[in-house]
């Protein structure tokens, strides 16, 4: 009876294990959706009164910041 247990297991096992794998490999990217906007694009969605307001100011500050390394002036996005 464990004889009979023990191939049974494997050989369901090693089924599992060669018919599980795809000829071809994954690939990430054919899940994502194609991207849009320009480089360095940043779209916000949130309601107008909070962008009229304090929140607006702050993404900017944050967003604009010049970066520090490059020989020219150069905002982040």
């Amino acid at each position: 009876m464990k004889l009979l247990l023990k191939i049974t297991v494997w050989s369901l096992l090693g089924l599992m294990f060669f018919t599980s794998c795809e000829e071809t490999p994954y690939n990430p990217k054919e899940f994502l959706p194609p991207a849009k906007g320009d480089l360095g694009e940043v779209v916000v969605v949130m309601d107008k009164k909070y962008w009229q307001g304090p929140v607006m100011t702050e993404l900017k500050s944050v967003f604009e910041k010049e970066v520090l390394s490059l020989p020219q002036p150069e905002s982040l996005m």
